[in-house]
């Protein structure tokens, strides 16, 4: 029997023959001809079956699959240069391997046809809809911009860090956070990984975090309770150094998801690039965040604090709501006292050689959706948590 293959790599086995595992995503006839559109999870491709090749058993085999059924298809890998993939399968075997329920089906091809179930809202068949071309790639272009920040920051010295997400200790910006109880000690869901990377850029000097992050809140309507983020600290760096790499780090990592992944963004995304290509050429304004009333088209940073010395800001891009990205100033500055009596491990860190330090967090639901041209943030997320949605 020919080796297994994935999908992407069917156009170097041209004229071989190959065995594919996959589940069928779509199916249509043409006389005595099925076309199966076959997706493996690392990309499509056309199985192209006659009747007169397999024989009757092998086509009704083929004719009666349901849509996402799995199976595995052995067959000649044949050139087609009108195919993504640039070749496709002509079948000589069909071997099911789980039937999926006949139709009505929660999800059945690529015009989102059956994607209702009588009795059950899309959002609890989200399992299910991550199946769909356009979720798919949403979940791709995702993984390839937090893959670039991490390249970024470790080219730049920025070592892993892992905070975690039960904490005791009071959130310092006074978000609403979940309780949890905990052995029967009160902790908390954290919904920022400051002051433990804080002590991390004690040990390792630049440190960053990629991790889910949890605020309770109900309102807006729809706002996300769970969101993930990719937060950063520097030991001796100043805001606006902070806010420089940052600029530096989405317009590198933007035209990277760009460039290799293009054909996601152009043909299934419908995202033309325009606006993405317009931030990677144009320069991002710095503007104070007092008196910011009327919201501008371009990209732009809403700066706090001095022009030349500010102490944050936030980067907003067209098309999405909130920041996609914030700088802040650390929390262990002997100079930068709260004024408010602190315990733990914040007091610990300005009493055993308290250190300036700035980072930032980037949250990436919202640059994803920036990237993708989606309008819910929570779209980017293969499961959204919200004030109304647990499952699935």
């Amino acid at each position: 029997m020919p080796p297994f293959i994935e999908i992407r790599d069917l156009d170097a086995r041209v004229g071989g023959e190959a065995v594919l595992r996959g589940w069928l995503h779509h199916r249509s006839c043409a006389g005595n001809l099925l076309f199966l559109q076959i997706r493996d999870g690392s990309g499509f491709v056309q199985a192209v079956v006659s009747r007169a090749e397999v024989g009757d058993a092998a086509w009704e085999t083929g004719r009666t699959l349901p849509p996402e059924s799995s199976l595995t298809v052995a067959g000649r890998v044949v050139a087609e240069p009108r195919a993504r993939t640039g070749c496709e399968i002509r079948v000589d075997a069909i071997e099911p391997v789980g039937i999926a329920p006949e139709r009505p089906a929660p999800y059945a091809g690529d015009d989102d046809e059956g994607l209702s179930v009588p009795g059950a809202p899309a959002a609890d068949l989200r399992h299910l809809h991550l199946r769909d071309r356009r979720r798919r790639a949403v979940l791709i272009i995702r993984a390839a911009l937090v893959g670039g920040v991490r390249d970024f920051l470790e080219r730049e010295g920025y070592t892993a860090f892992d905070p975690p997400v039960l904490t005791a200790d009071p959130d310092p910006q006074g978000e609403p956070r979940f309780a949890v109880d905990y052995f029967g000690d009160r902790a908390r869901l954290a919904a920022s990984a400051r002051s433990h990377l804080t002590a991390g850029a004690a040990a390792l000097g630049k440190v960053y975090a990629y991790g889910p992050r949890h605020r309770a809140v109900a309102r807006p309507a729809g706002a996300p309770t769970e969101f993930w983020t990719v937060e950063a600290e520097a030991a001796w760096a100043r805001p606006v150094e902070m806010i420089d790499l940052a600029e530096r780090m989405i317009r590198g990592v933007v035209g990277r998801v760009f460039d290799r992944n293009r054909s996601l963004l152009v043909e299934t995304l419908a995202r033309d690039g325009t606006g993405l290509l317009a931030f990677l050429g144009g320069a991002v304004a710095r503007l104070p965040a007092e008196g910011a009333s009327s919201p501008r088209k371009g990209p732009h940073f809403l700066v706090s604090g001095p022009p030349d010395q500010p102490e944050g800001a936030s980067l907003q891009l067209p098309g999405v709501a909130g920041p996609v990205l914030a700088v802040s100033p650390g929390c262990a500055d002997p100079d930068r006292g709260t004024g408010a009596p602190e315990a733990g491990m914040a007091e610990d860190l300005r009493r055993y050689g308290g250190f300036p330090s700035a980072g930032f967090v980037l949250y990436v639901e919202t640059a994803t959706a920036w990237i993708c041209g989606l309008d819910d943030p929570g779209d980017a997320a293969p499961f959204p948590r919200r004030a109304d949605r647990l499952r699935p």
